[in-house]
């Protein structure tokens, strides 16, 4: 019943002008290059209306559809539909058949709008069953033709014109009676101006089998036109009909109503008021239940009509008819569009869609019908819209009286069209043209990484086919080549190089090259100093000494410290001041300018406590004493610290010169103070980290009494009795220390000696002051027999020697001695030394372990078998074990992809090589090695990148020492650091699954964790809770525990881990 209204221009029903002129015209190249701005030359700049579209092939593509109302007002029984456009709005108007109503559809500026809705009535008073409707303009008024279905041959009022005026939103236009007599249930219509003849005719469709042609001449207004009737048509119950003009010949297709539904092809040759001829086209499509509305429109080349259907069981149906490049074809290809979810209220009770109507926006197809109930609730109204899919022009359409510029993107044939209009937005002429876009590839590409050193990655951004090129031809500015799609290249100095990338093609029509410049520079060489001492709380300065880059006011200082939750600094030299004593990270970022180019330095420093200094003296403060000064300092914190040196200085005391050792730089020196007066002594204790804290104490010394004394013996055998007498008459007290740890304070003591030794005894005579100038003399008690003792101090490894300190316990010379040797816990040797150790002294004894075993000796064991060739004397001393390799991992860090290890050795062999294992919780293990020299108590950093990927998801970052030296870790409780990704809980891994004995179980906690608890509760596949169990105190990171299920009996368990809130469930299967 409906025709379309054509884009921005056409208002009519049927877009297609009358007389056109086929032309090739705009003046375009046969072929060009995508990307080329093409001039499409205006054939016919005087039109009064132009519309180009750059964008065809919509009407092919698959349409979707969609309700825009789902309770269309003011209708009762809408079985007509037309689209108009007034250059500036569009509406519709649907007629209601039972309600002799008009229904205008407020559109606005686009068919894509939701629109409103105005009620205009029973115009005139003349509506009488509307249905089919269709609009023209005549003398700038806007017109509009309708047949009354109601009317039966011999009566007047079947055809009704309205005139809206100037203006298609007046909501009172008028109505006017045609004069006709020979329209029987007339049920659709077509309107079309003959500029050949400077006619308007309006065809009409009879109920019966026939069409009817009026002829108003010149006027459209003429109220008595003359009509020609034709023959009948194959089919029953004509229904609707649709004109066109092709070349100079017209043609239409109607479709009949009654089953079988039958399309018919008319062809009236170049006179529009002979008989036509008419063709059956309906081939196998004649299971429609009722034929409805039918269309003929263009795109491009192609004609296409669509026709309107109920097909039992599928509710409305959309045919489309595709006729190819001429209308004259009486074979088109039939397309079923379906329902498109929207068609035929196909979900209703006595579903139909009667009419429908087409038109073009712009570059869009819009196919509007109207679902009806025979009653006034439930119309529906339904956009159906066809995709302007794939277009590949810089513009879809326009509306320009002038030239056009348009370029196209993708090699590919492109059709173009301009339909032009005269003042009464009636068709002129159309005209067609094409062009082909060579294939061609827009070259274009990205990089990264501009700094010297690393490698430069080239992606490659091209648009189009790479099955076109036959060769990337790349220019790296530097006299490097690359035929590959997306290379690498490494500049080898600094500067500003010009890429090129010219993608080669087989016509090379198209071939272009694209340029870039990138700008290398040198990358910064980061470095920093630290010349303060590192102790807690204790200002640190941090001094930037990095090199190789001219700071500007774009160089950024970026200073990370792993103190706590981490502290960043951004100044160029900052300072620190560590809270707590421990083993800290600094990183020092340095990018020379902004997306410039970055280096990372990384210190390992160790931050000690302030030891607490403090002493005392080990007796009353005398003049002529040798007084001990007792060191009571100490400090105690997490990195290990402990007092190496001491520096006193004594105010004036004179200290034992009898070591080797400056007396003032013994722990506990002893000095002697000549005379008395007031002296001020002075501490300074210094850790093995450097730091140091100083004491100053004022002490008075007092005059002593002189002390005599004599013994009744100096020598002899143990057990030796000894008898003291005192020469002093004016002491008030006396003090004895016999050497062997005994005192008396009797004035003639005796003392017997039981063990062998020479022993100093101090006698006191102690005036009433309390002081004394002390007495000495020398006791030797000698050994009946000979003793052989030895005693194990220590072992170290040096290179690929074993060393043992020894000491001679015993009082008779050591000769030779038999040792035995256990390397890794299993490696057993015998070993003999000879030599001379003698009594009381010590000695270090080296042993050759072989070439490069030094190196892979992890734990070490030398215990005593014979001294002299027959038993130790004392077993309890007599064997010495150590670990010889122990690495352990002090931190992990990771940021921004980048990882940082700290491992120390915390052992005696030198670590020269460390294999690593990095896990990411995603069950995949990356492996790396480091090698280098780290001694004893030393610590270094291992820094390293993992990519995005890897760490995608990732809960935790853990590196573990799986070897150092290519062999065992003599620790392993060590050999892991962890640092959360995720603050889960998850569960790693469970194994093996089956189970027989045991499972492992492997899971993940965060570092959050306080106290933590995770309970394990097995159930069978009853939900009988077979097992319990709860783990305290988990460590934070990954942690491992075995499960017992040898009791369990075969059978599905379900493994129930619960964390606070958090719940998960695994299975296993026993066997």
């Amino acid at each position: 019943m409906k025709n379309y209204q054509f884009i921005f221009f056409l208002i009519f029903a049927c877009f297609l002008s009358i007389n056109i002129s086929y032309s090739q015209g705009f003046q375009i190249p046969n072929d060009t290059c995508p990307n080329v701005p093409i001039t499409f030359v205006n054939p016919a700049p005087a039109a009064a209306l132009h519309q180009w579209d750059f964008c065809l092939g919509d009407l092919k593509n698959t349409p979707t559809g969609v309700k825009i109302n789902t309770g269309l007002p003011s209708t009762n029984r809408p079985e007509g539909i037309e689209l108009a456009f007034d250059g500036t709005n569009w509406y519709g108007f649907i007629t209601s058949r039972s309600g002799n109503s008009i229904l205008r559809v407020n559109y606005g500026s686009s068919l894509s709008n939701i629109p409103t809705y105005t009620n205009l009535g029973n115009i005139g008073g003349l509506l009488n069953g509307p249905m089919g409707i269709k609009f023209m303009m005549y003398n700038n008024d806007w017109y509009a033709i309708l047949v009354n279905v109601n009317v039966t041959t011999g009566n007047n009022g079947g055809l009704i014109r309205l005139n809206f005026g100037t203006n298609l939103g007046n909501n009172s236009p008028t109505a006017t009676s045609i004069t006709t007599t020979s329209l029987n249930f007339a049920t659709d219509l077509d309107l079309k101006y003959d500029r050949a003849n400077d006619k308007y005719v309006a065809i009409a469709c009879n109920f019966g089998t026939n069409l009817v042609l009026y002829d108003f001449g010149s006027n459209l207004t003429n109220v008595s036109p003359a009509s020609i009737a034709t023959a009948n048509l194959p089919g029953s119950g004509l229904h609707s009909v649709s004109l066109q003009k092709d070349q100079n010949n017209w043609y239409g297709v109607t479709v009949s109503f009654s089953t079988p539904v039958t399309v018919n092809h008319l062809s009236f040759g170049t006179n529009l008021y002979s008989t036509p001829t008419v063709t059956n086209i309906s081939g196998n499509f004649t299971s429609f239940n009722s034929g409805f509305d039918a269309l003929i429109t263009r795109e491009g080349n192609e004609f296409f009509a669509f026709f309107l259907t109920n097909v039992a069981g599928a509710g409305g149906v959309i045919y489309q008819l595709n006729f190819g490049s001429t209308l004259a074809n009486q074979s088109p290809v039939f397309k079923d569009l379906g329902n498109l979810g929207v068609v035929g209220q196909i979900e209703a009770s006595n579903p139909s869609s009667i009419a429908m109507a087409i038109a073009k926006d712009q570059s869009n197809w819009f196919l509007f019908a109207v679902n009806r109930f025979i009653g006034a609730v439930g119309n529906e109204l339904a956009r159906v819209s066809f995709p302007n899919e794939g277009c590949n022009s810089s513009i879809t359409s326009s509306t320009s009286n002038s030239n056009v510029d348009v370029s196209f993107f993708n090699a590919n044939k492109f059709f173009a069209e301009l339909r032009t209009f005269d003042n009464q937005r009636r068709p002129l002429e159309f005209y067609n043209d094409s062009l082909t876009i060579s294939s061609a590839i827009i070259p274009n590409f990205s990089f990264q990484n501009r700094c010297l050193g690393e490698t430069t990655i080239l992606t490659n951004n091209s648009i189009g086919n790479d099955s076109d090129v036959l060769t990337w031809e790349w220019s790296f500015g530097d006299g490097g080549t690359s035929n590959a799609k997306s290379p690498t290249h490494a500049y080898t100095q600094p500067g500003t190089y010009t890429i090129s990338l010219t993608p080669k093609t087989a016509s090379g029509l198209c071939d272009n090259a694209f340029t870039q410049q990138i700008n290398i520079r040198t990358v910064p060489k980061a470095s920093f100093e630290i010349n303060d001492t590192l102790a807690a709380n204790t200002v640190v300065n941090l001094t930037n000494t990095s090199t190789n880059f001219t700071k500007n006011s774009n160089s950024t200082f970026q200073w990370i410290i792993n103190e706590g939750v981490g502290f960043r600094y951004f100044a160029e030299n900052p300072s620190h001041t560590f809270s707590q004593p421990g083993f800290y990270n600094i990183i020092l970022s340095v990018t020379d300018t902004i997306n410039g180019c970055t280096s990372v330095a990384s210190q390992a420093v160790t931050v000690g406590a302030i030891p607490e200094v403090g002493f005392r003296l080990n007796q009353q403060a005398c003049t002529q004493n040798a007084i001990t000064l007792v060191d009571t300092s100490s400090v105690n914190d997490v990195v290990g610290s402990k007092i190496v040196s001491y520096q006193w200085n004594f105010g004036g005391g004179v200290a034992d010169q009898s070591l080797s050792t400056r007396p003032d730089t013994l722990q506990n020196p002893v000095v002697t103070f000549g005379f008395a007066t007031t002296f001020e002594i002075t501490l300074t204790v210094t850790t093995n980290f450097g730091v140091s804290n100083t004491i100053k104490k004022t002490i008075t010394f007092a005059e002593g009494l002189s002390s005599q004394m004599s013994t009744s013996t100096t020598n002899g055998d143990a057990p030796l009795l000894v008898n003291f007498t005192n020469q002093n008459t004016t002491a008030v007290s006396h003090l004895w220390d016999f050497g062997d740890g005994t005192t008396s304070t009797a004035p003639n003591p005796s003392h017997v000696y039981s063990n062998p030794g020479i022993y100093t005894v101090t006698y006191k005579a102690l005036a009433a002051n309390g002081c004394s100038i002390p007495k000495t003399q020398q006791i030797i008690a000698s050994a009946p027999n000979d003793v052989l003792e030895v005693a194990l101090n220590d072992l170290s490894i040096v290179g690929d020697q074993l060393q043992v300190s020894v000491t001679n316990n015993g009082n008779t010379p050591v000769t030779n001695l038999s040792l035995r040797r256990i390397l890794n816990k299993q490696d057993t040797l015998n070993l003999q030394w000879t030599g001379v150790i003698n009594s009381l002294a010590s000695e270090t004894l080296t042993f050759d372990l072989g070439s490069g075993q030094g190196d892979i000796t992890w734990h070490a064991c030398v215990g005593v078998l014979a001294v002299n060739n027959t038993l130790d004397a004392k077993t309890t001393d007599n064997r010495v074990c150590k670990n010889t390799l122990d690495a352990q991992i002090s931190s992990v860090i990771i940021q921004d992809n980048q990882y940082l290890i700290t491992v120390r050795n915390n052992a005696i062999v030198p670590i020269k090589k460390l294999n690593l294992r990095l896990d990411v919780g995603t069950k995949q293990f990356t492996e790396t090695t480091w090698t280098g020299t780290l001694n004893a108590n030393e610590q270094t950093n291992i820094l390293g990148t993992l990519t995005t990927e890897q760490l995608q998801g990732a809960p935790y970052f853990c590196a573990t020492v799986m070897q150092l030296n290519d062999t065992t870790d003599a620790n392993s409780q060590n050999n892991l650091g962890c640092q959360d990704i995720s603050s889960d809980f998850q569960i790693l891994c469970i194994s093996p699954n089956p189970a027989v004995d045991f499972i492992n179980i492997e899971y993940f906690l965060p570092q959050t964790q306080d106290r933590d608890v995770v309970q394990l509760q097995l159930t069978n596949s009853s939900g009988k809770v077979r097992g319990r169990v709860q783990l305290l105190n988990v460590l934070p990171g990954r942690n491992t525990y075995r499960y017992n299920t040898s009791g369990l009996t075969s059978g599905v368990y379900n493994l129930m881990f619960i964390r606070g809130n958090r719940t998960i469930v695994k299975k296993i299967l026993v066997r």
